[in-house]
């Protein structure tokens, strides 16, 4: 039994390794399969790395190509409007509706402001305006057509003088309305006067306005889509926008109203501050009242502006005539811009590298 003990029982594979007493072809073929295993891995992540560059890669240049490509037709709008501004016939239409309207604005924009002032009611106002849009519908529809059954010329210019007539007609409305009309029962001649002279404004403005766009629709360019007409539209606007605020400025300034009373005979200005505004006047609560004097407009700036804006529409209307008329008979090769094709070339260009480069990729 003692011979059993001494025994030595035979070492497995793996305590041979730990010991480093492994065959020399089992430790050769164990650093071979780890070797092949280092190498495998390296090769994997390298192809899976060139994967991901070559996707990157893709990215980087779809991204930059539409970068490149909407840059370029941006550039190409935009020198095409600047090619459009510079043309003769569009600076001699740009003068003509940037002027257009110096006639008749005073008198339509601040009529109702004037008629507020002197105390008539904000109600009837707007209960006059809601009557009267069934009736504008029907004047745009007659106006539209009249307009697009004739050459622009002699709509635009019809509506032009009309509109200095409705104008003037607006003034005279306007200085003569009963000051504190509330009631369309009580003051119904002087609100259906009112009424009758919007309408007519409205026709009018309509008749204007149809023939002014058959205008844009003849001149514009087809190439430039919609661009062309935004800008003409656009400058159009402009000269409805831009002199308002210099026009009620100079109405405000023109506006004077003085401290009065009569001493002795003879009416004397006192100094003592009075407010613009009817309304304000009307309420009493100012240091000239309080000095025992009374305030009163001097000059009141809507009905000198208006009057002077009218006059110079008269003029405007008289160069007008044959101004309008040499303009709308320019050929059509006046409106017309140089074509300059070259960045949407360029953008085809850019394109069609892009695809055959990804054709090479797959």
């Amino acid at each position: 039994m003692a011979e059993d003990d001494d025994i030595i029982a035979p070492l497995s594979t793996q305590d041979r390794e730990i010991l480093g007493l492994a065959p020399q072809g089992d430790a050769q073929s164990s650093a071979a399969s780890a070797g092949l295993r280092q190498r495998r891995r390296p090769q994997q992540s390298s192809a899976a790395e060139s994967g991901e560059a070559a996707a990157n890669g893709v990215n980087v240049s779809g991204s930059r190509h539409g970068f490149v490509t909407v840059f370029l037709e941006l550039r190409y709008s935009y020198l095409q409007l600047w090619r459009v501004v510079r043309l003769p016939a569009v600076w001699r239409l740009t003068a003509l509706l940037l002027t257009s309207r110096l006639g008749t604005m005073a008198a339509e924009a601040a009529a109702s402001l004037k008629l507020i002032d002197k105390g008539v009611a904000k109600e009837a106002l707007a209960f006059l305006v809601l009557f009267q849009f069934p009736l504008e519908l029907l004047s745009a529809l007659v106006a539209g057509r009249w307009a697009a059954s004739h050459s622009p010329y002699w709509p635009y210019m019809t509506g032009y003088w009309l509109r200095l007539a409705t104008a003037a007609a607006t003034v005279a409305v306007t200085a003569f309305f009963p000051a504190g009309a509330t009631s369309l029962e009580e003051h119904s001649t002087a609100f259906g006067g009112l009424a009758a002279v919007s309408l007519t404004t409205s026709f009018v403005s309509y008749l204007g306005f149809t023939a002014q766009g058959s205008f844009f629709n003849t001149i514009s360019d087809p190439d430039m889509g919609g661009a062309y007409l935004t800008l003409l539209n656009t400058i159009a606007n402009m000269g409805f926008m831009l002199p308002r605020t210099p026009l009620f400025w100079l109405m405000d300034k023109l506006t004077i109203a003085r401290c009065m009373t009569i001493l002795d005979g003879v009416v004397q200005v006192l100094p003592y501050s009075c407010p613009k505004k009817l309304m304000d006047m009307a309420r009493g609560d100012n240091e000239c009242v309080a000095a025992g004097a009374e305030c009163s407009l001097a000059s009141d700036g809507y009905y000198i502006v208006s009057v002077a804006s009218l006059v110079m529409g008269v003029g405007l209307g008289l160069l007008y005539v044959r101004f309008v008329w040499r303009l709308m008979r320019e050929p059509l090769t006046s409106w017309r811009a140089q074509t300059g094709r070259g960045c949407r070339d360029g953008a085809r260009v850019a394109d069609a590298a892009v695809e055959s480069a990804a054709g090479k990729r797959e």
